[in-house]
């Protein structure tokens, strides 16, 4: 359920699930948490998969020089919410338009910052 009435309405539906995962993985116990993400700006640069794939590990490395963040706004979701690109990821997943190529996020939970409460 998308939370509507408190201080994180402008959150959107993505960002307010991510946060309650890392919220629930927190109180597990667990101390990391893994993400994916798809890589819809490679398919925009390149036209064939294995020309993604020859440039995937830089791209997944690449940053804006206004904000330090991922120009991909794929990556950037996950940075935002305390995520870490670890690598990229060669024809993991049935995706055209990230030439079927992805990027592994990792959250380290014990550096992230208190998150929001958005219990309903």
């Amino acid at each position: 359920m998308v939370e509507t009435n408190l201080a994180f309405a402008h959150l959107g539906f993505a960002h307010q699930t991510n946060i309650r995962l890392l919220q629930w993985y927190r109180a597990a116990g667990a101390t990391v948490a893994f993400g994916f993400a798809r890589l819809p700006g490679l398919g925009k640069l390149y036209a064939e998969a294995a020309e993604g794939a020859a440039h995937l590990q830089h791209y997944v490395c690449e940053t804006r020089p206004q904000d330090g963040l991922h120009p991909d706004g794929e990556i950037r979701f996950h940075q935002r919410s305390g995520g870490r690109v670890v690598c990229g990821l060669r024809y993991c997943a049935n995706d055209p338009a990230s030439l079927n190529h992805g990027a592994l996020i990792v959250y380290n939970l014990n550096e992230l910052p208190e998150l929001p409460d958005i219990t309903l």
